[in-house]
């Protein structure tokens, strides 16, 4: 007698679960909706559902004031995230600050995913925009895998929403044609961000947006069938089901931003962005009435094909209507 093969499903909506491997728990498009409700599980979905691993960790023998690989002098811990931690290093070699990322040694462990790290790193060294975060290289330093990374100065976008948001529509429009020119750049490369969301925008003291940790993400997920990875809010419909991706994916992400950003009550607290987010995943997207809408309407659409082609094709959409909406339309975008 052949016993029948029973499928994993989602307990949620009965969606089959990946075959390849034991499946428990919700199927990624429910767990971003729970997810718009539980923060917490958002660093969890930049792994498959049933690999999350616990993110309390330390890099091995890191501590203020080491020298690391007679090179780096440790400075100081800049944060914790689903890829490794981020510090504060001075670099001897370069003479300058620079930010060192040491990855997790889980990500790292197979030599298919380290060469496939290792090639992203490559291209990503080519991405050089006022607007990017410029990679310097890749390190093996007592058997863990270092990024050294350009150090940026500044406060995240984040930070600016709470602190004074919603934005004015010229200052807006401003740090978006940056970050989107930063997007550019990157999309250019051959490469996918994956994870803008306001985090991931740095502002400097002297007004620079620099899009921060794009590339290294993508390429310790390529060639896993039905990775779900990114932060659930910004996630585009394809990048919950852990479809295939392109340039298009991020600029969903930067609508979700864009709406952010401009929120007629601001973000102050956490409960403003869900509503934000909410209103964003429905099947018909509802946010605030703003000048942007339209722009906004456009790039979070479900469908790729209807999002705009480019993140500079967003910027001029943005411009032109800024222009409009400030009553200097005789001005010529760009």
């Amino acid at each position: 007698m052949v016993e029948a093969k029973v499928l994993n499903q989602c307990p949620a909506c009965g969606t089959d679960l990946s075959q390849e491997r034991e499946s428990t728990g919700l199927c990624p498009s429910c767990l971003i909706q729970l997810a718009l409700d539980d923060t917490a599980l958002e660093a969890e979905l930049l792994f498959e559902p049933d690999e999350a691993p616990t993110l309390q960790f330390s890099a091995e023998g890191f501590s203020e004031g080491d020298i690391q690989g007679e090179r780096y002098r440790i400075r100081s811990l800049l944060g914790r995230g689903g890829m490794g931690e981020v510090w504060r290093a001075y670099d001897l070699k370069l003479r300058l600050d620079v930010a060192l990322k040491a990855l997790r040694k889980e990500l790292v462990a197979e030599p298919q995913a380290l060469e496939t790290l290792r090639q992203e790193v490559r291209v990503a060294r080519e991405v050089i925009s006022p607007n990017v975060c410029r990679v310097f290289d890749l390190e093996e330093i007592d058997e863990q895998e270092l990024v050294s990374m350009e150090y940026v100065d500044g406060t995240t976008l984040l930070d600016v929403l709470k602190e004074r948001g919603p934005l004015d529509l010229n200052e807006a429009r401003e740090i978006a044609s940056q970050f989107l020119a930063g997007l550019e750049a990157i999309h250019a490369a051959g490469l996918i961000h994956r994870d803008i969301k306001p985090e991931n925008l740095m502002i400097t003291r002297t007004g620079r947006v620099v899009v921060m940790d794009f590339g290294i993400a993508k390429g310790l997920g390529d060639g896993k069938s039905g990775v779900v990875a990114g932060t659930p809010a910004y996630m585009s419909p394809e990048q919950a089901r852990g479809g295939d991706l392109d340039a298009r994916s991020d600029l969903f992400a930067a609508g979700v931003v864009l709406a952010e950003m401009i929120e007629p009550t601001g973000i102050s607290n956490l409960e403003d962005r869900q509503r934000i987010w909410k209103g964003i995943h429905q099947e018909e997207p509802r946010f605030s009435d703003t000048p942007w809408s339209k722009v906004i309407a456009q790039s979070v659409s479900a469908e790729t094909r209807d999002r705009f082609g480019s993140a500079s094709a967003l910027a001029r959409a943005l411009e032109e209507v800024t222009l409009r909406a400030t009553g200097d339309d005789t001005a010529q975008p760009y």
